[in-house]
């Protein structure tokens, strides 16, 4: 059974006339007598929601009641409370007015997603279904009726106001949208795609809109279509495209945008370079401008540019020995006046040779 987040509880307590809940000790005047007790209102709609392995019988079932500390059904522990869905029968966690969680979402996702017609379109039945067939269906009702987004995309898509595609998706920005659009690939609704490659994909003409200057967007418009473009889609082609691969390409086409609006405000253009220039473009700023290097390489070979790229030096430092690294190793996994925090990224770093970012 998983933690449940507590409601606030919102009734006040009145020790001078009430006697305390048995479970948590609070002073209510709306409370049962369950065999165990007086349990307050709260308590009660907590114990109706929990549902696990009763300790006595061994069944999977509602659990509202308690032997020897332990939770426990209604027939082991003699509670007098009803756990059965009123419109389906089922033993579950209750909703409503006495009705499951799953036939409350269902309510729900019918007042939503039906058509003209009253029914649920195909293309999202398996959808639907996915929800329905959840263990804890709480946790569908309760996202969907907190995001005002989701309830406005569902009717949206059911009603055929917007088409069920990526680039409806790609115009409602938001977290919340693209877990939903995640959820619907999950469940055959819509078709898998990179979702790295379709980020590049949209992030690029914004990047190009904001190049005033003619020539060099269309310098970066041909290396970040045909050069970085072209190698996402084509390692999207053999596996999912990782978030470093990413940054990288939105890097390189930023860096190359800057490396361009450099030149020209020494008087430069792409055409015009010097050797010169590259090397001053490399030595007079921050390091981050080593990721010219694959604009400039693929300048080369388009043979806009003849100029060589500077070898950038590296220093990694004396090699540790063997004997040095398990004396370091030995003073992490001992020395408990360094911060636990600290302590772990040495280990990593010692053990497995994981970079530090």
């Amino acid at each position: 059974m998983s933690p449940r987040k507590q409601r606030a509880r919102t009734v006040p307590v009145d020790p001078d006339r009430w006697p305390p809940c048995v479970r948590c000790g609070q002073c209510y005047r709306d409370a049962s007598h369950w065999p165990e007790g007086r349990v307050c209102c709260y308590c009660k709609r907590a114990a109706r929601q929990r549902e696990g392995t009763c300790v006595h019988c061994g069944h999977h079932r509602v659990l509202p009641g308690m032997i020897d500390g332990h939770p426990a059904c209604v027939g082991c522990s003699g509670v007098p409370v009803d756990v059965c869905c009123r419109r389906c029968g089922r033993e579950a966690p209750m909703g409503f007015s006495l009705i499951c969680w799953r036939c409350q979402l269902e309510d729900q996702l019918t007042g939503l997603m039906t058509d003209p017609d009253g029914v649920i379109p195909a293309a999202l039945q398996a959808f639907v279904d996915a929800l329905l067939g959840l263990p804890q269906p709480r946790i569908a009702y309760v996202w969907i009726q907190r995001n005002a987004a989701v309830q406005t995309t569902l009717g949206q898509l059911a009603t055929g106001e917007v088409a069920l595609d990526h680039a409806t998706f790609d115009q409602l920005p938001g977290r919340t949208t693209e877990y939903l659009r995640g959820l619907l690939i999950e469940h055959g609704c819509l078709p898998s795609r990179d979702r790295y490659l379709a980020a590049f994909e949209n992030w690029l003409p914004t990047k190009l809109d904001q190049i005033p200057d003619p020539a060099a967007r269309r310098h970066i418009d041909a290396f970040a279509r045909w050069h970085l473009l072209r190698q996402l889609r084509d390692r999207a082609k053999r596996e999912p495209i990782p978030a470093g691969a990413f940054l990288n390409a939105k890097q390189s086409t930023t860096v190359a945008i800057a490396f361009l609006d450099w030149l020209a405000g020494r008087g430069q253009q792409l055409e015009t370079v010097t050797q010169a220039d590259v090397d001053a473009w490399y030595a007079g700023g921050p390091s981050t401008r080593q990721h010219a290097a694959r604009f400039l390489s693929w300048a080369r070979e388009q043979h806009l540019i003849r100029i060589d790229q500077p070898r950038l030096k590296r220093d990694d430092g004396p090699i540790m020995s063997e004997g040095a690294r398990l004396d370091q190793l030995n003073r992490l996994l001992d020395d408990h006046d360094l911060p636990a925090t600290a302590r772990l990224i040495g280990i990593l770093v010692l053990m497995f040779g994981q970079p530090i970012s």
